[in-house]
């Protein structure tokens, strides 16, 4: 759809809002005349994303022009202009990039892009050298005409993800990132007719990514669509998602954004729907559901996408929405109920599709960045409120909500340089409560408010936030058999658990098992007195108490050594059978018994025999040599300390 291009920026991943001042009475314009900058030999400028690409500091501008098939970088001065365009990518083989993402992709602190190409089925990742330059693009497949493409991290691994919506295709696909630069095959999720434009946010409060998605309806802008529904997908954490049940909007919505638009701690979606122009708001239960939809007139012709920020500083999430059928952006200021002021509009170039929004000066007040699809140029405005700007409010994450055993809670704050204060125990925290210095890990159920303060500004809003903690169940101790005792040789152990799915780690060198130690895989046998101890985990369960046991393996003695006979004729045809006796089977392995004669040169044997394993005795033969005179010679056997002696006489 030649016309419905844009991406939904900044506020892909939950709620953006920039703090503002409080306007004053005198009705000064929120934002200054626009200033134009070419990005693009042609016309066609369809997504912009914020970034600091060369790593300056100063936000940097990214902006695909679907016409002439390129990515365009603006580096930004601080002051809210920008240097001239440079291209950065050219899309292979006319594949009509439109639609673009940043984040650091292969995990080392420089920002990189993602492209959709819309032509050929794919999504292009350009990794930052960080110095506003990347490297050459690397190609993943997705489904048909992939337009939006946003970043999260949808399977928890810590590692950015991508989700493309699929205009072609009716589907989202996912890319998982291998945290390299590269990322795994597209799974795909069906959604309503011709997404183009989606957001991410979590809506259910479980504290993983879910996904709402625009459900146009066209494949290319139509007068009248035949939806007029968004889907909404709730993730499972492993990179799945689940729909539920479609909501009613406006005809034709084309953008969605997410906020809190009426200040109660759970995530809003505001829809533009292009074919009525109208918005419609639905408020979010914090279950994953949503109320009705509220629909706002006033806007212009054609609204495209939609997005979110603090405008005029009053703490309040306001909109913006770009009008594809006038050169006009309409802002809607937010009354923190969920309802909204009239339009206020703003003069752009023609045919805007999308904003970005930013703080492209310095001076904590978002900007705004439109791509203008039928000119070469993207409209820059400055905001031009007054006052001292309002500190951003903090954001948990994850978001509160019912958690097992415990959950560790991170605090952040979109206002740079700000000092985060939270307290624990319900209060409402001040500048004089504890400063935030890292991550909160709480084991029983807790109501976490934060505030936020920077020099030259007004305090945050409280955020709050309340974490219920079920205990975990535990496993279950491991038990041996046979159980610890005294045993004779050796003894073999298994050790099992009634825990199903448990894994079992032991020691046998007397300390305690962790989930580090070996991990039980068999059954054990001991042939020396040995201390077992071990231990159970399971995923989602406490690890199970240490059970132990101590088996005292005794060996066997040698009790007897017997000659039979005990009187022979010397020379070859005169041999006796001697036999050795243990006290207790035989170990593991048998048992060598020691021999040796008295007399070698006439009665000689083997230098050892062997107790089989288990046995209680083995025979060996004393061979004679021819004598003169009779002769006594003494056979002696030995083994673990014990030695048994017996005569034998050699005759003439």
């Amino acid at each position: 759809m030649n016309r419905k291009i844009g991406r939904l920026s900044l506020f892909v991943a939950g709620f953006f809002l920039l703090a503002l001042p409080h306007p004053t009475l005198a009705q000064t314009p929120l934002f200054n005349p626009q200033t134009k900058y070419a990005a693009g030999t042609a016309t066609g400028p369809s997504c912009i994303v914020v970034g600091d690409f060369n790593g300056d500091g100063k936000p940097d501008l990214a902006v695909t022009n679907f016409s002439d098939q390129n990515v365009w970088v603006l580096l930004g001065n601080g002051d809210g202009t920008f240097q001239p365009a440079r291209s950065v990518f050219v899309a292979p083989g006319g594949g009509f990039p439109w639609y673009i993402a940043e984040g650091d992709f292969n995990g080392d602190g420089k920002l990189d892009l993602a492209v959709t190409n819309y032509s050929d089925n794919s999504v292009s990742v350009l990794l930052g050298n960080g110095d506003g330059t990347f490297q050459a693009p690397r190609t993943f497949p997705v489904q048909s005409n992939p337009a939006l493409v946003a970043v999260g991290d949808f399977n928890g691994d810590g590692k950015p993800d991508l989700a493309v919506s699929n205009v072609g295709s009716n589907t989202v696909s996912v890319l998982l990132g291998n945290g390299d630069g590269t990322f795994q095959a597209a799974q795909n999720f069906p959604v309503g007719p011709n997404p183009w434009y989606f957001a991410v946010g979590d809506f259910n409060l479980d504290g993983k990514l879910d996904l709402v998605v625009a459900d146009y309806g066209c494949a290319f802008a139509c007068t009248v669509s035949p939806s007029n529904t968004v889907t909404v997908l709730l993730g499972n954490g492993d990179g799945t998602f689940r729909a539920e049940p479609q909501l009613i909007v406006g005809n034709g919505p084309a953008g969605v954004a997410v906020g809190d638009f009426n200040g109660d701690g759970k995530p809003d979606l505001a829809v533009a729907n292009f074919n009525d122009s109208t918005l419609s708001v639905l408020l979010g239960n914090g279950d994953g559901t949503f109320q009705l939809a509220q629909t706002f007139l006033g806007v212009g012709p054609e609204p495209q996408t939609v997005a979110v920020g603090d405008f005029n500083g009053d703490g309040k999430p306001d909109l913006v929405v770009p009008n594809y059928g006038s050169n006009t952006i309409s802002v809607l200021l937010g009354n923190g109920d969920g309802t909204f002021q009239p339009a206020q509009n703003f003069a752009v170039e023609s045919a805007p599709v999308f904003v970005a929004v930013d703080d492209f000066n310095g001076d904590r007040k978002p900007d705004l960045a439109v791509a203008n699809l039928h000119t070469l140029n993207i409209s820059v405005l400055i905001n031009n409120s007054a006052g001292s700007a309002v500190v951003a409010t903090p954001t948990f994450s994850p978001g509160g909500g019912t958690y097992t055993g415990s959950v560790t809670v991170t605090i952040s704050d979109a206002t740079s340089g700000a000092t985060i204060y939270y307290t624990t125990d319900g209060s409402t925290p001040t500048t004089s409560s504890a400063v935030y210095s890292g991550a909160l890990t709480f084991t029983q159920t807790t109501t976490l408010k934060a505030l936020a303060a920077a020099s030259g500004m007004t305090d945050s809003a409280v955020a709050s936030a309340t974490y219920t903690i079920q205990q975990q169940q535990q496993v279950a101790t491991p038990a041996f058999s046979p159980g610890g005792g005294t045993y004779t040789g050796s003894v073999t152990v298994t050790i099992s658990d009634a825990t199903s799915g448990a894994t079992i780690h032991y020691t046998t060198d007397g300390s305690t098992p962790t989930t580090s130690s070996a991990v039980y895989t068999g059954a054990l046998t001991f042939t020396q007195t040995t201390t077992l101890k071990a231990m159970a985990a399971a995923s989602g369960m406490t690890n199970s108490a240490v059970a132990s046991a101590t088996y005292t393996v005794q060996q066997p003695s040698l009790t007897s050594l017997t000659l039979n006979p005990s009187s022979v004729a010397g020379g070859p045809l005169g041999s006796s059978t001697g036999t050795v006796t243990l006290s207790a089977p035989a170990p593991a392995g048998g048992a060598q018994v020691t021999l040796s004669s008295s007399d070698p040169s006439v009665a000689s044997v083997p230098a050892s025999v062997t107790v089989p394993a288990g046995a209680t005795s083995a025979t060996f033969t004393v061979n004679t040599s021819i004598v003169i005179v009779s002769t006594t010679v003494t056979i002696s056997a030995s083994y673990n300390s014990t030695t048994q002696t017996a005569t034998l006489t050699v005759t003439l």
